[in-house]
């Protein structure tokens, strides 16, 4: 959220699923343990963020396999480096932030 509000700023990536909602470890005495979120991450506008995030400006979409031989998004994002503004035409619509 922080990155979106910065001009000019291009985020390079999948989309975001929300927040961490600052997890407490809770150990349930069964040799499991759990991480319970203690809170709901908010945009600027008050709107809830969980489960939806935020859409990147270039989309990289990745998997597991994505990450076997080496890091797609740190790849993608180089790209957009070396390439300049015509990578940046690839930017997603403002309707899917």
């Amino acid at each position: 959220m922080m990155m979106k509000q910065v001009a000019g700023c291009t985020l390079i990536e999948d989309r975001t699923a929300g927040v961490s909602g600052n997890p407490r470890r809770v150990d349930l005495g069964n040799s499991v343990t759990v991480f319970v979120p203690r809170w709901w991450g908010l945009r600027l506008d008050g709107t809830c963020l969980e489960g939806e995030g935020f859409a990147p400006d270039i989309a990289v979409r990745v998997g597991a396999a994505g990450f076997e031989h080496g890091d797609t998004v740190i790849e993608q994002t180089l790209s957009v480096l070396r390439n300049g503004e015509r990578a940046l035409t690839r930017r997603l619509p403002k309707e899917a932030l």
